[in-house]
C-alpha cells in the first residue's frame, strides 16, 4: 500500500490491506493480512513506526489478561508513528503529526486506529523506538501517583522495584512534584540506580526488612505505596501506610495475597489497582490529558 494515498477524504479506489499481529491461541501469534479501517468520528489512523511490548501483552498471550470489552485480539498496547488520516471532529491531531499512543490492542501492526484522546505528541529528541515504549509506563506512573494516590508536594511514597520500567519513571515524576520517595530493590546496583534518579532512600530488600526502614523514613507511615509484588507483601505494605493511606497495585509476582484485614479496617486504608486496559475510554482519555499536561514536558 502507498501510504501517501491515505487521506481524510476517504479510501482511494481499490482494496487496501496491512499486516497485523493477531493472538490466535495460548502463546500463539499469527501475522495476518487485514483490511484498512478508516477513521470514524474522533479517531485517527497512524502508520506505526515502532511498537512496545509490555506485561499486558504477555498476559494476553498466555490467556490470563483481564481486559475490558474494548480490547481486541490484536497484540500491542503502545506504539509510535505518523498520523496519515483523521476522522471527523478531530481537533487535537493533524495529518503528518508524529505521535506515540496507547490502544486497547492492535498496536503491533503496520497501521493502527486510535482515539484522538490517546495520542500524545512524540518527544522531539526521542527515536521512534524510545517513544513507542513510553505510553504504558508514563500513564501508569501518572495515574498511580497522582490520580489514585493524590500525591502532592511534601507527601511520601514507597515504590517497590524502583529500577523497573514503570517505577523508575515514578521516581522521577514524584520528585518533580516534590514528593519524597522511598524505594526497594533486590540488589545494591539497582538501589544505586534509584538514588541516581532522585530517590531519597533506596533500600535493598531482604524479605520484609523494608518495613522497619520505611517507618524510620516516615514515622507515621507513607501516604502511598505502589506495589508490583503482591503475595505475602500485602500486610507489610498496609502496615507501611499512614492512616488513610493508599496502596496501588500495578502488577504482581504472586497474585494470591496474604493479608490481615484488621490493619486495612482499623487504619481506614484504601487498596486499588491500576490497569490502563481495564479503564473505560472516557476515564482514560481524561487521565491522558491531565498526565500530558502536567508531566510530558519533563521528557523534552
Amino acid at each position: 500500500m502507498k501510504f501517501s494515498e491515505l487521506s481524510r477524504r476517504g479510501p482511494p479506489g481499490g482494496k487496501h490491506t496491512f499486516q497485523s499481529w493477531i493472538v490466535v491461541g495460548s502463546s500463539q501469534v499469527s501475522i495476518e493480512t487485514v483490511p484498512v479501517i478508516w477513521p470514524s468520528e474522533g479517531e485517527v489512523l497512524v502508520r506505526v513506526r515502532a511498537f512496545g511490548v509490555c506485561d499486558a501483552d504477555v498476559l494476553q498471550l498466555d490467556g490470563s489478561s483481564t481486559a475490558n470489552e474494548k480490547a481486541s485480539n490484536g497484540l500491542g498496547l503502545e506504539f509510535s508513528g505518523e498520523v496519515v488520516s483523521v476522522g471527523r471532529n478531530v481537533s487535537s491531531v493533524n495529518e503528518g503529526d508524529h505521535v506515540c499512543c496507547f490502544v486497547y490492542g492492535g498496536g503491533c501492526s503496520e497501521l493502527c486506529l486510535c482515539p484522538q484522546e490517546f495520542c500524545i505528541p512524540k518527544p522531539k529528541d526521542y527515536s521512534w523506538e524510545e517513544a513507542a515504549a513510553l505510553p504504558v509506563a508514563f500513564l501508569t506512573a501518572s495515574i498511580s501517583l497522582f490520580e489514585l494516590s493524590s500525591l502532592k508536594a511534601g507527601d511520601t511514597v514507597m515504590i517497590h522495584n524502583g529500577s523497573d520500567g514503570i517505577c523508575h519513571l515514578m521516581i522521577q515524576m514524584a520528585r518533580a512534584r516534590g514528593v519524597r520517595v522511598f524505594t526497594t530493590s533486590s540488589t545494591q546496583e539497582d538501589a544505586e540506580f534509584c538514588k541516581s534518579l532522585g530517590a531519597d532512600v533506596a533500600h535493598v530488600r531482604c524479605g520484609f526488612s523494608y518495613l522497619e526502614s520505611v517507618l524510620e523514613f516516615s514515622w507515621r507511615g507513607v501516604n502511598a505505596v505502589v506495589d508490583c509484588l503482591g503475595g505475602k507483601h500485602m500486610t507489610s505494605n498496609l502496615m507501611a501506610l499512614e492512616p488513610g493511606g493508599t496502596l496501588v497495585h500495578t502488577a504482581w509476582q504472586d497474585a494470591v495475597v496474604d493479608m490481615d484485614l484488621r490493619v486495612l479496617i482499623e487504619r481506614q486504608l484504601r487498596v486499588c489497582g491500576c490497569s490502563l486496559r481495564g479503564m473505560a475510554a472516557g476515564a482514560l482519555g481524561g487521565a491522558v490529558r491531565r498526565a500530558t499536561g502536567d508531566h510530558w514536558r519533563l521528557l523534552d
